[in-house]
């Protein structure tokens, strides 16, 4: 270290140092003061009031401090770096890293040095190069929480959840009172799907502080916001409440936070679809800051714009929500972007979609959320070469997997395995999803023809798919059963990637379901029973599971397709699951129950089986009538699922299939006349029975 330029240590100066030492900042400053009443030009005394002047928050005195520090040993590594913090304090970023890489320069040793480059160059989103300075610093001080700390939050940044994780845990097991530490320990473990290991590190944080400092008064503001919208994902709403609430009384001493605050409760109450009281909230907000420097606010405003379009019906919101996310662009928000492509995406302009989407993950190219929307918009354009690789950010993402499956075992990847070794492959999402890529099942035994595979799926597809694994070495078990031994896992949903599938290479050979004979044969009967042999049978499905994200969008009401059950001569079957079938009975029009006593997905494929059509909304049904091999008509909303690409009318994963669009959003009665006016016309052309 260079520090032949700073003065020999006097009496008054070690009493100095060991009070500063001790935390005895008074005692310190004063003994500092002695020093340079016998030595004027005293740099390790001027060095020291700069020190204390820095911790008291003083930083006009403690630059005045530190420049005449290096003005009496311009040769001090130390002094440089003393600099360089009170610059960054000072938000001079520039001026600061210039005299951190003088002070290395001189001592490349010197970890505050480190230290405080890395915190300069991270306030440039220059994470890449703060985690080699913050790695060197904590290398040089293992004992320093702080360093630590700076370590686990690049890695935060930068993606990697779990180092972040053990940096987090190191700096709080240095210094147990750490608030910050334990709060960001709290928020890379939700990122991790690990929410239940955040609630006590929060409540952690809150239990560090013991002062009303400006630092501690925002981590303890910090920790009940994490909290408030922990409970918040979770759906308890009254836990969300009380601990926003309390943040707000927080923010008394920190009225700057109250806009925040505000838009938090904003989207707890878009969340419970209460929007005039996430307006209120949106106002609030906005009258806490008047000057608009909030970035977050005009994000807000456009995800409210979109919630009210979708309550109202009114096409002109989303141009409105789209200016808001512009805004909220411009005040530097990273992801507004990506919400601006899934608004663009209402008004059916894929291609600015993407743009948008790109431009967001070029801001933050990390965030797992805005990765899966370009994903999917990409698989919607038919981009699956790219689309495929990105979907994969659907396991960081916690709106797709709230609390994602571990394994000890490797991720299988296409790559040859070696003798004995068993593949876990699993469904990981809706019933429908499984029905769909069950087809890669073939794929991978021609691949790996010699590996054990074991299948984890639904239990309502138990039974389907255990009578279709003819040709398969495969051992079929239900999800929640005691998993077997394996060497390798991957999920059927990344099967695409693996096999990187393009339009043109989609697996169709349809069928690759059959119904169980002896189930077919019951249920044929049954359809006989109901008389009217001459009339076409035709399946009708109106709903899925509510539980689902866009439930509200594909799924309707009987009433809806009541166009086409006023056509005559038609034998309508009720292919409805769950609470929407009791639709049949008050309906006035005759329409045959027979699945809403399903034992599961087999008794409804053989009863499928002995259908002329099958017209459904966007459901499991689909998948499974398109994997049987029956003529499907699928009735799409204004915006689709991804798998049903944009403006097609045929789809590559079921090619026997129609897709019916809707002409504009929310547009059900123009789109059941139209598919009326087609199921006339096909009733024409199939044979007399």
């Amino acid at each position: 270290m260079s520090t032949a330029a700073l003065q020999p240590p006097l009496p008054a100066l070690a009493e100095a140092r060991q009070n500063h030492a001790s935390g005895n900042l008074l005692q310190a400053a004063e003994s500092y003061r002695q020093a340079l009443q016998s030595n004027p030009n005293s740099a390790q005394a001027l060095l020291g009031l700069s020190l204390i002047a820095r911790q008291s928050d003083q930083l006009e005195p403690a630059l005045r401090m530190a420049e005449a520090a290096l003005a009496a040993a311009p040769g001090s590594a130390l002094a440089w770096a003393n600099l360089g913090d009170i610059l960054n304090a000072l938000q001079s970023s520039t001026a600061a890293k210039t005299a951190f890489r003088q002070a290395l320069a001189l001592d490349p040793t010197v970890a505050a040095a480190h230290y405080g480059l890395g915190n300069a160059l991270a306030l440039e989103d220059d994470f890449t190069e703060a985690l080699t300075h913050f790695r060197y610093a904590s290398e040089r001080a293992p004992a320093s929480p702080e360093c630590h700390f700076a370590e686990a939050f690049a890695h935060g940044k930068l993606g990697d959840r779990s180092q972040a994780i053990a940096d987090y845990r190191r700096a709080v097991h240095l210094r147990p009172s750490f608030g910050a530490a334990w709060l960001n320990l709290g928020v890379e473990l939700v990122a991790d799907g690990r929410d239940h290991l955040a609630e006590p590190c929060y409540c952690q944080a809150l239990a560090a502080i013991q002062g009303n400092h400006p630092a501690q008064i925002a981590t303890r503001i910090n920790a009940l916001l994490n909290l408030g919208h922990l409970h918040r994902s979770r759906g308890h709403f009254t836990q969300a409440q009380l601990h926003y609430q309390a943040a707000f009384d927080c923010a008394d001493a920190n009225p700057a936070r109250y806009a925040e605050i505000h838009i938090a409760f904003a989207y707890f109450h878009i969340e419970q679809q209460q929007l005039p009281q996430a307006w209120r909230s949106i106002r609030e907000a906005e009258a806490t800051d008047p000057a608009h420097e909030n970035a977050e606010l005009p994000n807000a405003l456009g995800v409210l714009l979109l919630a009210e379009e979708t309550a109202r019906h009114d096409a002109a919101l989303i141009a409105e929500a789209i200016e808001a996310f512009k805004q909220a662009e411009a005040l530097g928000n990273k992801t507004a972007a990506s919400n601006r492509g899934n608004a663009l995406l209402r008004l059916g302009r894929c291609t600015e979609a993407e743009a948008a989407h790109r431009a967001s993950l070029a801001r933050d190219p990390t965030h797992p959320g805005v990765r899966y929307n370009l994903a999917l918009t990409q698989l919607r354009l038919g981009n699956f070469t790219e689309g495929w690789l990105n979907y994969e950010a659907r396991w960081q993402f916690r709106e797709v997997h709230p609390r994602p499956r571990r394994f000890a075992q490797p991720r299988w990847r296409g790559e040859d395995l070696p003798q004995g070794s068993r593949l876990f492959l699993y469904g990981e999402q809706g019933l429908g999803d499984t029905l769909q890529f069950f087809r890669y099942l073939s794929l991978v035994a021609s691949r790996l023809p010699s590996i054990s595979l074991v299948l984890e799926v639904q239990p309502p597809l138990m039974r389907l798919l255990a009578s279709n694994l003819a040709g398969l070495q495969l051992q079929l078990i239900p999800h929640g059963q005691t998993l077997p031994p394996s060497t390798h896992h991957c999920p059927l949903l990344s099967l695409p990637a693996v096999f990187q599938t393009t339009l043109e290479t989609v697996p169709h050979e349809i069928p690759y379901l059959q119904a169980d004979p002896l189930l077919s044969n019951q249920r044929d009967a049954e359809l006989t029973d109901l008389g009217q042999t001459a009339h076409p049978r035709i399946g009708l499905n109106w709903a899925g599971n509510p539980q689902y994200r866009a439930d509200h969008e594909r799924s309707t009401t009987l009433q809806t397709f009541r166009p086409l059950l006023e056509i005559p001569s038609i034998r309508w079957i009720s292919l409805q699951h769950g609470p929407p079938s009791e639709q049949v009975a008050q309906f006035p029009i005759p329409i045959h129950d027979l699945s809403s006593h399903d034992r599961d997905l087999a008794d409804t494929a053989a009863l499928i089986a002995h259908l002329d059509l099958v017209i459904t909304t966007d459901t499991a049904i689909a998948h499974l009538a398109g994997a049987l091999g029956k003529p499907l008509w699928l009735l799409l909303p204004w915006q689709s699922d991804w798998r049903w690409m944009q403006d097609c009318l045929t789809t590559p994963w079921y090619p026997q299939a129609r897709l019916f669009r809707q002409a504009s959003p929310h547009n059900w009665p123009e789109l059941v006349a139209r598919v009326a006016a087609e199921l006339r016309s096909f009733i024409q052309t199939l044979p007399a029975l």
